[in-house]
């Protein structure tokens, strides 16, 4: 799949965003990790999280609460 919105996202001050791949939403967020214990990385880790699956999730509780 072609993921390079990925790069557009890195550097802004947000970081997370709905983007459309393969025609779903999905929730598209990231964090950079600098260094650990003084040794320097530099990673970014990027997660993909169907939206769908969110909304499910949040459903399934409010309807636990409700009931």
């Amino acid at each position: 799949m072609d993921l390079e919105f990925i790069e557009d996202m890195v550097g802004r001050d947000k970081n997370a965003d709905i983007k459309k791949i393969d025609g779903e939403d999905y929730l598209v967020t990231y964090n950079t990790l600098q260094n650990i214990k003084g040794t320097e990385l530099g990673w970014i880790i990027v997660e993909i999280t169907p939206v769908s699956v969110i909304r499910t999730s949040v459903t399934e509780a409010g309807m636990r609460l409700f009931s």
